[in-house]
């Protein structure tokens, strides 16, 4: 499950490097997404440029990548908080792991030390 998250985060961070252009035209540009799904051939012609996204008149499309954004922002931070909790909880399972082997080795003296004692006496018993 950890590497399937890994993953996704990998791909949220790319997607939040992309440029707006990028972004935009990838994920949130529904008629061009539509038509290149329906496999139109002027399906380019629906990209919105770059100057059009910068243009100071078009603040909803900003607003909507700046949410789109955030949106992401968000999704990793969720991601890296699971990640860390996952870690987390291998980390003390190492450490029980580690506190388990320590006992067995104990308990595997102990043994030794009585099976010792029990050959000494059975020997002064049939002696």
């Amino acid at each position: 499950m950890a590497k399937f998250e890994m993953g996704d985060k990998l791909k949220l961070q790319k997607q939040a490097e992309m440029s707006d252009y990028a972004l935009y035209n990838n994920f949130l540009n529904v008629t061009y997404q539509a038509a290149k799904k329906k496999g139109d051939q002027f399906a380019k012609n629906r990209l919105v440029s770059e100057e059009h996204l910068q243009s100071k008149f078009n603040h909803e499309l900003k607003f909507e990548i700046q949410n789109y954004r955030s949106a992401l922002c968000a999704k990793l931070e969720k991601f890296t908080w699971e990640l860390r909790t996952m870690q987390d909880q291998l980390d003390a399972l190492k450490i029980k792991l580690e506190e388990n082997n320590l006992k067995r080795s104990e308990l595997h003296n102990k043994l030794r030390f009585y099976e010792a004692r029990i050959l000494k006496y059975e020997s002064l018993i049939t002696g």
